[in-house]
């Protein structure tokens, strides 16, 4: 007690979140591609000093609005250029999501409520662990969430009320389209439209939608407004063409089968995912609420589940965080059936338990062996060479022993659990589950990520990083990266010379053309590097596997090392 009064339950939670999301966000290297890509543009926008435009590599990049970017070039100015920085603003997000859900929760039952849904959350292995990154995802959720939650408020509120819903619903998808795009106010409104078809109710009144429209479009008119302005319609229409290929093609090769996002969820969210099917029969609805007309947020997080699984399944491009706002339904309806528990006692799920007990297993032991084949020569070669793939793997220090005690661990604590659900203990036999899942995943991040670092592109950082001190140009050579923008601490000058300029000039002649696209861009500053007349040296990283071919294309260039997976190339000016 202080002055009389309780501590709130929002100072546990922000204390909670900063003790799970702040420690050690600097302690490895940003991992390429989406980390560096926004890091990387964070660092042009501080030293072009135009906030206006994203950049990669100094040109226009189309793919993503500025707000996280903003967010990054705010906390890079105050805490320097370096990882920390670039990963600040999502744990700040953490924890601000985390006080969000307690607080919704808590609208939608009681505080009750709001705990379980926060319990599950942080004890969830993909939602807790994409606060410790610098990925644009956390905040575009929480932001689609916020608009997704006061558009169902909006649908169950009368009066005067409505427009403060709908105010609150315009501002929220607006900042998430700011954010990441349009999907930002698909998937809300995609939601919103299949609500109003099941329940055959229309709550969008004229009034009320004219206000959150005016509060999305002067949100998002703070950039793409602004923009189109500024540089006419070229810039959107890219953006635009851009997202419709994503949708339509294999975005870099990132492809994947039909259900991919089922299994992403089921197992990055497991045990969450797997207690969303279970609804106990003989319990009804429970009418303990502050809040009887927000029920029908049950049935909202259903069809944002839906819909996000039909979106992203049809979509082409897979990437893993694509269907990461799916964490929100799934936890909360996770914590609706932990909320039952609590409140009758129930027969003991005999087959609920056993399946989470086997995914215990499964998940502990892949982590225990895992880390012990890894502290082993041989499991350590056979990683390095699916890696590198090649013969020749160099020779890596191997993980210590010890990493493997994380899942050993995590089997221990978390297959307890499973025994006293067994045992009709079923909160605290779950719950102990969703403990063990949040220290497991914390353990993760300070003992065994600075291991896999490393093993995947630790060699290419500490070569961009040497570089950078040296005066010489960087690029890649056969494969995509951001690296060696953001650790060859790229500088504007560096495309700045006359000899690159008419290479350009030459392409622009050529094609007839008085505009390149960044792409072609870089494919000219390639071109230059690997054969105009530079006048400083360039070197080059390579990945091994693609090393010989290069040698063989590309006689003017000197190897001049070799780590990890990577090999290294130097050429000299004429």
């Amino acid at each position: 007690m202080i002055k009389g009064k309780a501590i709130s339950p929002y100072w546990f939670i922000a204390a909670l979140g900063t003790i799970l999301f702040l420690p050690l966000l600097g302690s490895v290297h940003l991992f390429d591609w989406d980390e560096i890509n926004f890091a990387e543009s964070a660092r042009e926008m501080l030293i072009t000093g135009d906030y206006g435009r994203v950049t990669i590599n100094f040109q226009p990049f189309w793919e993503k609005p500025p707000l996280f970017i903003w967010l990054q070039a705010i906390s890079m100015s105050i805490f320097g250029v370096n990882e920390f920085a670039a990963r600040l603003p999502n744990a700040l997000c953490g924890i601000a999501t985390l006080m969000v859900l307690f607080h919704y929760g808590r609208m939608y039952r009681n505080a009750a409520f709001g705990w379980f849904w926060v319990l599950v959350y942080v004890g969830t292995w993909l939602p807790h662990a994409y606060f410790k990154s610098g990925i644009i995802d956390p905040v575009f959720n929480l932001f689609m969430l916020s608009g997704m939650v006061h558009l169902a408020m909006w649908a169950a509120a009368q009066g005067n009320r409505q427009y403060r819903h709908a105010a609150f619903a315009g501002l929220f998808t607006g900042l998430a389209v700011l954010t990441k795009g349009p999907v930002g106010l698909l998937l809300p409104g995609l939601t919103a439209i299949a609500f109003m078809i099941i329940k055959r109710k229309w709550f969008l009144r004229p009034l009320p939608m004219l206000l959150a429209a005016v509060l999305f479009l002067v949100t998002t008119f703070a950039w793409y407004g602004v923009e189109t302005m500024r540089n006419g319609w070229w810039f959107l229409g890219e953006f635009i063409t851009y997202n419709l290929r994503l949708a339509q093609t294999e975005d870099a090769g990132h492809g994947g089968f039909l259900f991919y996002h089922f299994v992403v969820l089921l197992i990055g969210c497991f045990p969450a995912s797997l207690l969303i099917f279970y609804k106990p029969k003989q319990l009804p609805e429970s009418t303990d609420t502050k809040t009887p007309n927000m029920q029908h947020l049950h049935v909202w997080m259903w069809l944002a589940l839906a819909i996000v699984l039909v979106v992203f399944t049809i979509v082409q491009t897979k990437i893993i965080h694509y269907s990461s706002f799916a964490y929100f339904p799934i936890s909360f309806l996770a914590a609706s059936v932990l909320y039952r528990w609590q409140e009758v006692e129930v027969k003991v799920p005999k087959g609920l338990v056993i399946t989470i007990g086997f995914g215990v297993v499964l998940i502990g032991s892949a982590l225990m062996f895992g880390a012990f084949a890894l502290s082993t020569a041989t499991g350590m070669a056979g990683v390095l060479h699916s890696i590198t793939l090649t013969n020749d793997v160099p020779d890596t220090q191997t993980w210590p022993s010890y990493l493997a005690i994380i899942g050993l661990l995590y089997l221990v604590v978390a297959f307890s659990g499973v025994v006293i659900a067994w045992k009709n203990q079923l909160m605290v036999g779950v719950a102990r589950i969703f403990i063990a899942t949040a220290v497991t995943v914390q353990l993760i991040f300070i003992l065994m990520l600075p291991y896999v670092e490393p093993l995947s592109q630790g060699a290419m950082v500490s070569f961009l990083k040497e570089q950078a001190k040296e005066n010489v140009y960087i690029n890649v050579i056969g494969f995509k990266s951001y690296a060696h923008y953001f650790y060859g601490a790229k500088q504007p000058q560096d495309l700045a010379s006359p000899e690159l300029l008419k290479v350009i000039a030459a392409y622009k002649d050529e094609f007839k053309t008085d505009y390149i696209s960044p792409k072609q861009f870089n494919e000219s500053e390639m071109f230059w590097h690997l054969y105009g007349q530079i006048d400083k040296p360039v070197v080059f990283v390579a990945k091994r596997y693609k090393s010989d071919k290069i040698v063989r294309e590309y006689l003017h260039l000197k190897q001049i090392g070799t780590a990890g997976g990577y090999v290294f190339f130097r050429r000299q000016p004429f």
